[in-house]
């Protein structure tokens, strides 16, 4: 190489100025160029040849394009390396660029020159003499610099939201501050080959200001980016995607570019909530489904399919069992009955016993039972798997209630007046007379009929049942009798409940318990139920004893 060493043999003993040759040997000449007012670019390069390697390193100034300029080795232009790289496009600062000359000719000029259609120029070079070392080259003269020019580009310019562009700052006369617009109001950058996201669909102009020490300039692109809306890509999830009918699935809109409208198709001829984003779907049967999303936008729509997605199987048959609370009590008894089934009905039929069918196809059905009775129950549940029944015999009680008093007299007052007794004929009402407890009422024959009845309202009972005591003594026919009746229609017609026919063995001039079995439901919760009292003999001698009216029923 040239080198200090080559030079130590030509000059000897000169050794400070050999220690200062081989830096220049090594080296090269460093040479600046300015700049132009034809656009001619600024370069600080140093030169060296290093055993037959020549180095030009970027020391400062632009950046250079290799379109646009050239290095000549001895008057012919070489292809340089960047760093080891050949394809190199740029060259800028701090960056190295080598040549290994072939051959054993010395190596005696190097030229870095610019050649545009501008202008063309010598940027930096060095000359070498015939031992290799360097000579003076004269240094380029100083120009004075000049306000940029500002241009740019961008790519892309067009495409769909959200648009990734990168723009490249193409401005000439070494602007050092940049301000770009890119027109979506988002902040200004001052990045020189900025990247900027368009996130909205639009039209948008791009400004870009550049400055140097002499001024600046702005460059405006009027609807330079074009950014589309993007069609949607339909997906979508459904959970769960398997189980038992009926499968309540719920789907979730998972498509991408903000579809604006969906339209499912279920696969089951179901179009319920078919519009919505999120629908939440039933497969009422059992069967294998497939499910397709259309999701649309303003920049077009797209179908996502998947085929057999949803499985909806057959359950298992139910299996039936109830419970019921209270299972006894007396009439009206009002039941709760509990569905326990297993396997998951969906259909209900009761059977209560009773013949009434009210809430039969309840699930947890309220029952009551009017009339005392014991009940079988019989429950049948179903579902889209099968059926299976249950019955509980004699399962449900219902007893009457206690039995109430509805009227009692037993004629211990002497007569009043409007004691609720309607008398004829000779009745009295005394203490000397066949009797339970201290009084009792009397009444004797004559021709006529003597009689007291009243009008006892039997209104919220049931089951009515009538009692009185009854003696009798000197009937002298068949004819004659004693008699308790009862009317269920304010008296129009009496019904016998209690009677001391003539030659009866009653017919003791004692008294005697007669007690009527359950009255007819017409006698039942009527306002106009009447008891009547009377002796039918021919002879004043002849005597009827009455004691004890009891009239009873079951409350409603």
């Amino acid at each position: 190489m040239f080198s200090d060493r080559g030079v130590s043999e030509t000059i000897g003993a000169v050794m400070l100025i050999s220690v200062v040759v081989v830096a220049v040997a090594i080296f090269g000449v460093v040479l600046t160029s300015q700049g132009t007012p034809q656009n001619i670019p600024a370069l600080d390069a140093v030169i060296s040849n290093v055993d037959r390697t020549v180095f030009v390193y970027h020391d400062g100034g632009d950046t250079l394009s290799r379109q646009d300029m050239y290095i000549l080795v001895n008057g012919e232009k070489q292809d340089f390396s960047k760093n080891g790289d050949p394809g190199w496009t740029t060259w800028s600062t701090g960056e190295t660029l080598s040549y290994q000359v072939p051959g054993t000719d010395p190596v005696t000029s190097i030229r870095v020159v610019y050649d545009n259609s501008a202008a063309s120029a010598t940027l930096s070079s060095a000359d070498f003499g015939p031992s290799g070392m360097p000579t003076a080259t004269p240094t380029p003269t100083p120009t004075t610099p000049v306000a940029p020019v500002a241009d740019f580009t961008g790519t892309p310019t067009s495409g769909t939201a959200p648009l990734i562009v990168t723009f490249t700052d193409a401005s000439a006369n070494t602007p050092d501050t940049w301000s770009w617009d890119f027109g979506d109001s988002t902040p200004v950058s001052p990045l020189q080959n900025p990247v900027h996201e368009y996130a909205g669909a639009g039209t948008y102009t791009v400004a870009l200001t550049v400055s140097n020490a002499v001024g600046s300039d702005t460059e405006t692109k009027i609807g330079y980016i074009t950014a589309g809306i993007a069609p949607p890509v339909a997906d979508f999830s459904g959970i769960p995607t398997s189980g038992n009918a009926p499968l309540t699935v719920t789907f979730t809109d998972t498509s991408a570019y903000s579809p604006t409208s969906w339209l499912w198709d279920f696969g089951d001829g179901d179009s319920t909530n078919s519009t919505v984003q999120n629908p939440v779907h039933t497969y009422a049967s059992a069967a294998t489904y497939s499910v397709t999303l259309t999701a649309t936008n303003a920049g077009g729509s797209d179908d996502e399919t998947k085929t057999n997605y949803i499985t909806a199987s057959l359950p298992p048959a139910p299996v039936a069992d109830f419970t019921g609370t209270p299972t006894s009590g007396t009439r009206p008894l009002t039941v709760v009955f509990t569905d326990t089934s297993t396997n998951t009905p969906t259909s209900w039929l009761w059977v209560f016993g009773d013949g009434d069918s009210t809430n039969s196809t309840v699930q947890n059905p309220v029952h009551t039972y009017a009339t005392a009775g014991t009940y079988t129950v019989a429950l049948l549940a179903t579902n889209a798997g099968g059926s299976d029944s249950e019955s509980k015999i004699g399962y449900i009680t219902a007893s009457l209630p206690p039995r109430s008093t509805i009227f009692y007299d037993g004629f211990e007052v002497s007569r009043p007046s409007g004691n609720g007794w309607t008398e004829t004929g000779s009745v009295d009402w005394g203490t000397s007379y066949p009797r339970i407890g201290t009084r009792s009422v009397r009444m004797r024959g004559g021709g006529t009929a003597e009689t007291i009845y009243r009008t006892i309202s039997t209104a919220g009972y049931s089951q009515i049942i009538a009692s009185v005591y009854l003696g009798a003594s000197s009937l002298d026919s068949s004819s004659e009798y004693v008699e308790a009746q009862y009317s269920t229609d304010g008296g129009g017609s009496w019904t016998r409940f209690g009677a001391i026919l003539n030659g009866d063995a009653w017919e003791d001039g004692q008294l005697h318990s007669f007690t009527s079995v359950e009255l007819p439901a017409s006698a039942d919760n009527n306002p106009n139920f009447r008891i009547r009292l009377r002796i039918v003999a021919s002879a004043t001698n002849d005597y009827g004893y009455f004691d004890e009216v009891l009239v009873t029923g079951i409350p409603n």
